[in-house]
Formats: C-alpha cells, structure tokens, sequence
C-alpha cells in the first residue's frame, strides 16, 4: 500500500541520519586514532627498530578504544532505532484503530434496517403467541365459568329423581369424572398441544389442544404448562427466542430411565443466565407459581417415561423441541435436576 511504503521510507530515511551520540563517538575515534598513531610514532612502537611485543601493544592501545567507542555509538544507533520503530507501530496501530472503528460504524449503519426487521418479526411472533395463549386462558375460563353456573343452577337431588346422561355431559367441561381415553392419541398431536397454538388462527394447533385436554391423562399437564409459560413470559421470557443446546435423543431416553447426573445433563440444553435468573426469582418469591412448576415438572417428566420408549428418534426430537419441553428445561435447570 502506498502508505505503508511511504512510512517505510520515512523509518528508512530517519534511521541513515546519525544521532549526536553517533557523531560524539566518531569523532572521539578520529580523535583517539590521530593520538595513538602519533603517540606510537613519537615513541617509536611502529618503527622498524620496535620489538614485536612493542608493536602489538602500541596496535592493542590505538584499536581497543576505538572498538569500545564503537560499540556505544553502534549500541546508540541500535536504540534509536528501535524508538523510532516503536513510534512508528503506535501510529499505525492508532491508525488501524481509527479504521476500524470507521467500519464498524458503517457496517452497523448497514445492518440496522435487517436488525430491526428481525426484531421486529420476533415481537410479532412473541405477540402472536401470547394472544393465542390469551385465547387459550379465555376458553379455559369461560369453560370454568359454564361449568360453575351449571353447577349452581342444578336443583338439589332430592328435587330431581333421576338424572339424564346426556345432559350431565354437556354441563360438565372436562371434568375429573371423565373417564379415560381407551387409547393414547397420536404422538404428532399430543407434541402439537404440548408446543401450544402459534397464533389465535392457529387451527391445528387447537385442534390438538382440545384433544388433549378431553383425555385425563395429558388435561394437568396442559394446563400447569400454560400457567408456566402464561407466567414467564411476563418475565419476557419466551420459549421461542431461548437458545438451546441440542441433545441426542438416546440421552433423553436414558434420561426418561430415570438416569441422572453428568452423564445426562445435556438434557438441560437452556444456559443462559438472565431467563435462568429471573425463573429463579419467580419461584422463591412466589409460592403458587412455585407449586404450578413443581406440578408441571413432574407430569412432564412422567410423560416423558411413558412416551420415550414408544417414539422413534426423530418423533422424540420434535417431542423434546415443543415449548413445554423448553419450559421444562428452564424449571429443571433452576430447581437442580440437571446437575
């Protein structure tokens, strides 16, 4: 680059100009080196006459300093040099500094129109979810609701001396008195009410969500898991935004087995420490939500006993990527079932 080359040259140019130490030391070497020649001719070292050793050290007189001050000018010369390298690599270090921060602020110039659209389709996502759970919470109350005011309006039984079937059926919304399904209902529909409807158009979604809640067996956990997702996400944690660490499904089975410690604690795939925190908080200031956890923690660990083994990998994959799943590894991560 023609800057590069040009500080090049200026190190280059700076460092062949002699420093005031340099030019002390070569004049103390002419100096020395006139005196010693004189002083050798005067007292007749280098004559003919002279005896070797006479010579050798008249010779051991005149270049010994000189060597000497030629090592400090050399050594002089040496760091002065490396001063000016040194000055040298600061400005360009300040210098490449200063580019990059120019292109980090162009780049994020750049990219804050796709950031924003991204945002902005994860709050709408965000929000399409916690209206269809806001639907979900209305039916489930509005169920209550009927349940309770058929309750109340039935007359004693003393004033009605037989019941009718059908109509105690159509009164009662799901009651605990509803006997269980002969057979368990499909494991793609039980995996899609378990990941709960994705927005209030969500058919499929209810679809699934009404078969599992006609059936016993899967109503307690749907139920404890909505409250737990109702109530973490008031905490603006969301299942969808969470980053998962992934887990081959044969330690979920050996996990479903009941296996516990290092060996299975990548079941626990949620790391992050905010969402972690504030579940953490949740549960030890309140004790409803803190029973609603413990209640879903359980069923779904039950489920998971009874499930793994019927499903194959890729079913259980989907199984262990639902919401609930994502919600029973922030439950489990914070209460210790991992570790």
């Amino acid at each position: 680059m023609p800057a590069d080359e040009t500080q090049k040259q200026t190190t280059e140019k700076r460092a062949s100009i002699f420093g005031p130490l340099e030019l002390v030391c070569i004049v103390l070497c002419l100096i020395w080196l006139a005196l010693g020649v004189y002083g050798a001719i005067v007292l007749g070292a280098l004559a003919d006459t002279a005896q070797p050793l006479e010579r050798i050290m008249a010779l051991i007189a005149i270049v010994f300093p000189v060597a000497v001050i030629a090592m400090v000018g050399a050594a002089a010369r040496h760091h002065r040099n490396l001063r000016q390298e040194a000055t040298a690599l600061r400005t360009s270090v300040a210098q490449l500094q200063h580019s990059m921060d120019v292109d980090a602020r162009a780049r994020r110039a750049n990219t804050n129109p796709n950031v924003q659209e991204k945002l902005d389709e994860i709050a709408k996502s965000t929000q399409q979810t916690e209206t269809a759970l806001a639907t979900f919470v209305s039916s489930r109350s509005s169920g209550r609701a009927r349940a309770k005011v058929s309750t109340d309006a039935a007359p004693p039984v003393e004033a009605k001396p037989k019941l009718d079937v059908s109509e105690a059926q159509t009164s009662i919304d799901f009651s605990e008195e509803t006997p269980p399904a002969t057979d368990p209902i499909p494991a793609e529909t039980l995996i899609t009410a378990l990941h709960f409807p994705s927005d209030a158009d969500d058919k499929e979604g209810f679809a699934a969500l009404r078969t599992a809640l006609a059936d016993r067996r899967y109503r307690p956990l749907v139920y404890s898991g909505q409250d737990v997702l109702t109530r973490l996400a008031k905490d603006q944690i969301f299942m969808d935004t969470l980053a998962v660490d992934r887990t081959r499904p044969e330690v979920w089975r050996k996990f479903a087995e009941g296996e516990r410690g290092p060996l299975v604690s990548s079941v626990g795939g949620i790391r992050d420490r905010q969402p972690l925190a504030l579940a953490a908080r949740a549960l030890k200031t309140e004790p409803a939500f803190r029973d609603t956890a413990h209640q879903f923690v359980q069923k779904f660990d039950a489920l998971l006993t009874d499930v793994a083994p019927t499903m194959d990998d890729e079913t259980l994959t989907k199984f262990t990527q639902t919401r609930s799943a994502k919600a029973f590894m922030v439950l489990g991560r914070v209460l210790g079932m991992f570790s």
